[in-house]
C-alpha cells in the first residue's frame, strides 16, 4: 500500500501518538541563535524559521509550510521510499520543540530533528526559494543552475541512461545559493532536492531515514561557502598534473598497436601524458595479469611508453566471475577462495549477492572494500599490474548496489554494518584499493 494516510493512522491507536508527536501547536516561544556579524536565526513557535542580516531576510522556510516534516508507513516502512516522487498528504509537520538549533561557529548554523520511531520513512527541510543561482549538489549533467531540477542523491535502475541507472555517481547533498549561503545534509541514505522544481516557491530536500541533520553556511562569498564545507568534510588531494592534460584511451588489439598508437599521438603534439588500455588488456577479467598473447614483451611495453612520455592506465573493474564448473580461466579460479574468505557483498542471509557486472548474462562477486581484509586481498591483486607499468586505473562499474529495484531492496549487507540503504561509500573503498597499490 505504500505510505500510510491520514484516514488510516487515525484509526490505528499505535499511530497516535506519532501524530500528535508532529502537531504544529507547540509551547514553546520563538528561540534565536545569533550567528555572529549581524546574522541571527529565529524559530518560531509555528514552525516558521528565518535568517536575517541585520535585519534583512537571507533566508527563511517555505510559506505556510513547517521547516522540518516526516511522512510515515505503518504497513511496509523498510522498502524504498522514493524521495524524488512524494505524496504531501503523508507528511506531518514537525514540533519546532524537537528541533535542535544551534551555532558552532560564527557564520554556521546547526539543525537537527529527533530521531522518531521506526515507522518514520522520509523526512523534509522545506525552505522558500529565492531568485539566486543553485550551484553544487555533486556531478549533473544538466544547466549548472539546478533550478527546476529535482537532483537525486543515489544511483536509481532508469531504463533511459545507457548505463542503465542514473548518472548520479558523485551526489553531494549540498547546495550553494549565490545569495549568500549554502546548505548541506548530512545523510548517507536515498534523498532528493526539489530545487523549486514541483512549487516554484520552495526548495526541498528530503531522505529517508528516521531524522535529519542539517548544516548551514553563511557568507556573501561562495568560494568561501565551498572551502567551509571541504573543512567540514575533509580537504581533496591536489590533483596529480597528468589528468588536466586530455586522456586518450582504446582497446588495444596487440603491442604493436600500442606502441603505433603512443608514437602517432606524440608526431600530432597532442599534449597528454596519460594513456590507458581498456577492455581486453588481461589474460581473464579481473586475473590483473597481462594476456602475454597480446604483450609477450611488457618491459618493452613500459620502457617504450615511459621514453615516449606516457603513464599506462588500465581499464577495471571490482568483480570475480562466478565460474562455471570448472573454473574455465584464472580469474574464475580465484572466486571460491574469495566466497569462502566472505571477501563478497553479501546479502543478509550471508549468500553472495550475485551482481550482473560487465557481462549480465554471467554472475559476478563483488569485493567488498569495506572489510579490510578483501581490500587487501584485492590491492595485493592490483601491484601485480602496477609492478608490470600501469601508474594509474579507470575504474569502471561497481554500481550494482543500487537502494531499490522495482521498489524491493536488494537486501545487501556490507562488511562494517551499512547496507544498501546507506552504502553511499562504496567507490571511496573501491578507489582506496587501487590508490593502496
Amino acid at each position: 500500500m505504500g505510505i500510510a494516510r491520514v484516514a488510516l493512522a487515525l484509526v490505528m491507536p499505535t499511530l497516535a501518538i506519532s501524530i500528535a508527536s508532529c502537531d504544529t501547536s507547540d509551547p514553546i516561544s520563538s528561540r534565536n541563535v545569533s550567528l555572529g556579524n549581524g546574522l541571527n536565526a529565529a524559530l518560531g513557535p509555528d514552525g516558521s524559521f528565518v535568517v536575517t542580516l541585520n535585519g534583512n531576510r537571507v533566508l527563511a522556510s517555505a510559506a505556510k509550510s513547517p521547516l522540518f516534516s516526516r511522512a510515515i508507513d505503518t504497513e511496509n516502512p523498510t522498502i524504498f521510499h522514493n524521495p524524488s516522487k512524494l505524496d504531501n498528504d503523508t507528511f506531518f509537520p514537525v514540533a519546532p520543540s524537537s528541533i535542535e538549533m544551534d551555532s558552532p561557529e560564527p557564520g554556521v548554523l546547526h539543525l537537527a530533528t529527533n530521531t522518531f520511531d521506526s515507522i518514520n520513512v522520509l523526512v523534509s527541510l522545506m525552505l522558500a526559494s529565492d531568485d539566486g543561482f543553485y550551484g553544487g549538489l555533486g556531478e549533473r549533467f544538466e544547466h549548472a543552475d539546478a533550478r527546476g531540477d529535482i537532483v537525486g542523491m543515489q544511483l536509481e535502475i532508469d531504463g533511459s541512461f545507457e548505463s542503465g541507472t542514473t548518472d548520479r555517481h558523485v551526489p553531494v547533498p549540498w547546495f550553494v545559493s549565490s545569495k549568500g549561503y549554502a546548505v548541506f545534509v548530512k545523510s548517507r541514505e536515498s534523498g532528493a532536492f526539489d530545487m523549486a522544481s514541483t512549487d516554484p516557491g520552495v526548495v526541498r530536500a528530503t531522505f529517508e531515514g528516521n531524522a535529519m541533520d542539517v548544516t548551514m553556511i553563511f557568507d556573501p562569498d561562495p568560494l568561501a561557502l565551498v572551502a567551509k564545507l571541504s573543512q567540514m568534510t575533509g580537504l581533496p588531494r591536489a590533483t596529480p598534473a597528468t589528468v588536466l592534460a586530455p586522456m586518450l584511451w582504446r582497446h588495444v588489439d596487440s603491442e604493436a598497436q600500442l606502441f603505433s598508437d603512443l608514437k602517432l599521438i606524440r608526431s600530432l603534439h597532442i599534449p597528454t601524458s596519460t594513456f590507458w588500455i581498456d577492455d581486453g588488456w588481461q589474460n581473464s577479467l579481473n586475473s590483473m595479469h597481462f594476456d602475454n598473447t597480446k604483450y609477450p614483451d611488457l618491459k618493452a611495453v613500459s620502457s617504450t611508453a615511459s621514453s615516449l612520455g606516457f603513464q599506462l592506465w588500465g581499464w577495471s573493474t571490482p568483480y570475480l566471475e562466478n565460474p562455471k564448473t570448472p573454473p574455465a580461466d584464472e580469474a574464475q579460479s580465484l572466486y571460491p577462495t574469495a566466497s569462502a574468505a566472505h571477501y563478497f557483498v553479501e546479502r543478509y542471509d550471508g549468500t553472495v549477492f550475485s551482481a550482473p557486472g560487465p557481462d549480465q548474462n554471467n554472475g559476478f562477486g563483488m569485493i567488498d572494500f569495506t572489510n579490510p581484509l578483501a581490500r587487501l586481498y584485492w590491492s595485493t591483486r592490483i601491484s601485480d599490474a602496477v609492478n608490470a607499468g600501469f601508474h594509474g586505473f579507470k575504474l569502471d562499474y561497481g554500481e550494482d548496489g543500487v537502494p531499490d529495484l522495482l521498489n524491493s531492496r536488494l537486501g545487501l549487507q556490507y562488511y562494517d554494518g551499512e547496507t544498501d540503504r546507506t552504502a553511499r561509500t562504496y567507490p571511496l573503498g573501491y578507489h582506496g584499493a587501487y590508490r593502496d597499490a
